[in-house]
């Protein structure tokens, strides 16, 4: 039997150690995205928004300037709310009307009655994107798009309008024509989303478009 004796060695664990900014840049962006993912699983799809609530409270704590802060903070937010600590709630309002006050959540936060009046919609809203995303994960395109049609069909003026673009536009992607592709990435960018889907599509249309 051939044993790596390197194995034993300290320099054979340090090596994969990332230390340079550009290495730790990435392990930390790797992290984050994985506990966003987990807290958003948690909330969104398993519904045990205590655990959720712990992920993405280590999230905003971890990592202050990550690019998720806006939805973590939004997220914590409607979560406390469900939790009734309505103390906590407000010191997370506060940060977002704070260090995000151009945001749509900012405008929800804002319009006191707008969640009570759009409870039952947005709460429809949700579901439906929820399924969708997980029928887009199991390669089912067209039902994915049915679902989110009717996402649309019950409350079109939402403030997840361009999550459900998106998400439409990507199983576009997947059945239709690259020209058909573009042009619902297009819809996405016209209803002015939120900068990390915004940026997406674009990028997603000049990699279609760079060799045209």
């Amino acid at each position: 039997i051939s044993l790596d004796t390197n194995r034993y060695t300290k320099e054979y664990y340090l090596k994969n150690i990332p230390l340079s900014h550009e290495k730790l840049k990435l392990s930390d962006s790797i992290i984050v995205e994985a506990v966003y993912l987990v807290a958003y699983l948690l909330d969104e799809s398993i519904g045990d928004n205590e655990e959720a609530l712990k992920y993405y409270e280590k999230l905003i704590e971890r990592y202050p300037q990550n690019k998720y802060l806006i939805y973590a903070y939004f997220n914590v937010y409607k979560i406390l709310g469900e939790l009734k600590d309505y103390s906590k709630q407000e010191y997370y309002k506060s940060r977002i009307l704070e260090e995000f006050p151009e945001s749509r959540y900012a405008s929800l936060i804002k319009s006191t009655d707008y969640m009570q009046k759009h409870k039952s919609d947005i709460e429809t809203v949700d579901a439906l994107y929820v399924k969708a995303y997980r029928e887009f994960t199991n390669l089912l395109f067209e039902n994915a798009i049915n679902l989110l049609d009717k996402a649309l069909d019950v409350y079109s003026d939402n403030d997840f309008l361009d999550r459900i673009l998106l998400l439409k536009a990507l199983c576009i992607g997947k059945l239709y024509s690259k020209s058909d592709f573009i042009g619902a990435l297009k819809k996405v960018l016209a209803v002015n989303p939120e900068k990390e889907i915004r940026e997406m599509a674009e990028r997603l249309i000049y990699s279609m478009t760079e060799d045209i």
